[in-house]
């Protein structure tokens, strides 16, 4: 019986690669995160059965522009086909303007959105934690985490955030909040960061692309696909389709467009206004029928 199917480790030693073989002959899918090793390293770890890259930019992930080794492990993440790249789309971790970016460079088929959200869903906005002898808070939208340090701020006025702005302890958002910002971000004209710039995708593709950066692309990734991605919406087969109400939160409406998008990117859709795109309610369709 198989009792690990994820395993993630620190690939920054040569003698981890005999592990990584080990487990890959084992059924176990491995990935690389939260570490530095240069490219040179994560290529042989690739080579040896490493399959993806857990939370892209995010943590200690080591970038290098020189030339020794090839780079840093951003570098040979980003260029290295055979490597998945997992993001946290919660508008906090990676900037949103380098997750388009990441995703012309890797092309849609190579990233999978995810949250980071695990013991704080459902945590009350103005409740306190304490993990590992690490104090955190939400922030005050409740859309991420924020570090608390014990010394107070100037006037005794108690403990505070971390003076980086930048800090993060973690997410809040759940897998809903992601693909309503993956709509939101794909279905408006972004100026990028190592593209120049991005345009806007209709509303339709710009759905499309959320559910394969949300859905279909993490079940590629565990060999699923076939049966919850192929599977006909029959009786006997799994549940797998999504119907979702999308609301439109501004007071504009998407332009029609009948041109249909590759890889989220590579067909100049129409601008259109500024859309803020909510899921209002969603059911799972199954052999038994629809539930909410």
């Amino acid at each position: 019986m198989r009792y690990c199917m994820l395993f993630q480790m620190g690939s920054s030693e040569v003698e981890i690669l005999e592990l990584i073989r080990h487990a890959v002959s084992r059924g176990v899918l491995v990935a690389a995160g939260h570490c530095k090793p240069h490219a040179e390293m994560t290529r042989r770890a690739v080579d040896a059965g490493c399959s993806y890259i857990i939370h892209l930019g995010n943590g200690p992930t080591g970038s290098s522009t020189k030339t020794a080794f090839d780079g840093g492990m951003m570098e040979e993440s980003l260029r290295n086909d055979d490597l998945v790249a997992t993001v946290i789309c919660d508008n906090h971790h990676v900037h949103p303007a380098m997750v388009r970016d990441w995703t012309v460079r890797k092309t849609l088929q190579r990233m999978v959105a995810v949250s980071d959200a695990a013991f704080v869903l459902g945590v009350p906005g103005d409740g306190e934690f304490e993990v590992l002898g690490r104090k955190g808070k939400p922030s005050e939208d409740g859309t991420c985490l924020r570090p608390l340090r014990d010394d107070p701020l100037p006037g005794g006025r108690g403990p505070c955030s971390t003076d980086d702005v930048s800090g993060l302890f973690g997410s809040c958002a759940n897998m809903q909040n992601i693909f309503e910002n993956l709509v939101n971000l794909f279905s408006e004209h972004t100026v990028g960061i190592l593209h120049r710039e991005h345009p806007a995708l209709s509303l339709h593709c710009a759905v499309s692309v959320a559910t394969a950066l949300c859905s279909t692309n993490p079940a590629a990734l565990l060999a699923k696909q076939r049966r919850q991605c192929r599977a006909p919406v029959a009786p006997g087969q799994a549940a797998n389709v999504l119907l979702l109400d999308i609301a439109d939160r501004s007071s504009h409406h998407a332009s029609p467009s009948d041109r249909h998008c590759a890889d989220g990117e590579s067909v100049q859709c129409k601008a259109m206004p500024r859309l803020r795109v909510a899921v209002d309610r969603i059911w799972c369709v199954s052999s038994d029928g629809i539930a909410m």
